[in-house]
């Protein structure tokens, strides 16, 4: 699994500011021989590229691994953090301590274009998992939906759906090995009922047998009650521009920088 190159050309840049390298067969530069391997995918709650684009980017890379036999299909690890935006090191946030992500962003793509379009949790997960708008399928009011029976639109389908199609072994891991010390929450939280087994698994030990994979794990430890201990300095924390700058604000932001994020 490669989660360090991408899919794009050398030194190419993205629609979303991602700076992309590409490793090709060096018989041929057609798309059709390239090694193709998806770079990072930290993918936040409240901070998202293009829901359409990035998901049809997925969809692209498995639909075009298939039809090109002697392509090597990458499996696809998505890591999907609660409320998160992008208060990390790597885009220059003080009083933020987070090493391990901070080196992915510098070993895969680091994207400094990338805007939400409903910045609260269910209505955000329900775009990622279809590639919709949330306004466009109902999906847009936080918790709605729970149990009314409300379906996507006719036509619209989760991703992990388009990945089966394209032979793909779907996951929503929450069980790792023992000693890992990681927990995947196994969330869905979406603002619409799904018939079906959305999942092939939710165990990590399943994946190696059964390739490629998209697997996605859900982290809960940057959601609201925050249990790190205190670090960041409430007076040398940044506070976004749509928060007033006043010590209870700065009190409340604190503990956010703190979380733990690596």
């Amino acid at each position: 699994m490669d989660l360090a190159k991408s899919w794009q050309s050398p030194a190419s840049s993205n629609a979303f500011g991602g700076q992309v390298t590409a490793r090709t067969n060096p018989q041929t530069q057609s798309l059709k021989n390239c090694d193709l391997a998806l770079s990072m995918a930290i993918i936040a709650d409240t901070m998202r590229p293009s829901l359409k684009n990035w998901l049809a980017l997925l969809c692209t890379l498995a639909v075009m691994s298939v039809q090109a036999a002697d392509t090597k299909r990458p499996n696809i690890l998505w890591l999907i953090a609660e409320d998160f935006g992008p208060e990390l090191a790597c885009y220059g946030t003080p009083q933020v301590w987070s090493p391990n992500l901070d080196k992915l962003a510098a070993e895969g793509v680091r994207y400094t274009r990338a805007y939400t379009t409903a910045p609260v949790c269910s209505a955000s997960r329900s775009g990622l998992i279809t590639g919709m708008y949330q306004t466009t399928i109902g999906a847009h009011n936080h918790r709605s939906h729970r149990d009314d029976g409300y379906k996507l639109p006719p036509g619209v389908r989760l991703i992990t759906d388009w990945l089966r199609q394209a032979e793909y072994y779907t996951a929503n891991v929450k069980q790792f090995p023992a000693g890992t010390g990681i927990t995947g929450a196994g969330k869905t939280d979406w603002n619409f009922a799904y018939e079906g087994k959305p999942f092939d698994s939710d165990k990590w030990e399943d994946l190696k047998a059964h390739q490629p994979f998209y697997a996605q794990v859900n982290f809960s430890e940057t959601h609201r009650a925050f249990t790190a201990p205190k670090k960041a300095d409430p007076a040398k924390v940044v506070i976004p521009p749509y928060y007033p700058d006043h010590p209870v604000t700065r009190a409340d932001w604190a503990p956010i920088s703190t979380n733990p994020r690596n």
